[in-house]
């Protein structure tokens, strides 16, 4: 008896795609890695690795569970997290002061209300660790 293909519609949430291209770049960025190196660990190419941080298409299952593996994360973070919740996983796990300077270096682009605001977050988090 041949079996039937039954599509299966996966609704997933718009943000999602997004939400995981940012969040593997700011991993990456975060623990030092160029794309070409997460790449290479991976055993991808450097083009199919970008794919993902720019929210092109999904990694599958093992490529996630190695991406989760690389960062320390759950595969939920990288996937769904928004930008508070993965900002705050790299503050305040960060004794980096490269990382720092370069947050605080990209901050530089925000008004001065929004750079007090997150100069502001940036210290309560690192004191909280």
């Amino acid at each position: 008896m041949k079996k039937k293909n039954i599509p299966v519609e996966l609704k997933l949430p718009e943000n999602m795609l997004f939400n995981m291209g940012n969040n593997l770049a700011a991993l990456r960025t975060y623990h030092g890695y160029t794309q070409e190196q997460v790449a290479e660990i991976l055993k991808l190419s450097t083009s199919a690795y970008s794919k993902y941080e720019q929210s092109r298409c999904f990694p599958q299952c093992n490529v996630l569970y190695a991406l989760s593996e690389l960062y320390g994360v759950t595969a939920e973070l990288i996937l769904k997290g928004n930008q508070k919740e993965v900002l705050t996983y790299v503050i305040t796990r960060s004794s980096n002061t490269i990382f720092f300077e370069k947050l605080v270096s990209e901050c530089s682009m925000l008004a001065c209300e929004d750079q007090e605001k997150v100069m502001r977050l940036i210290l309560k988090l690192r004191s909280a660790k």
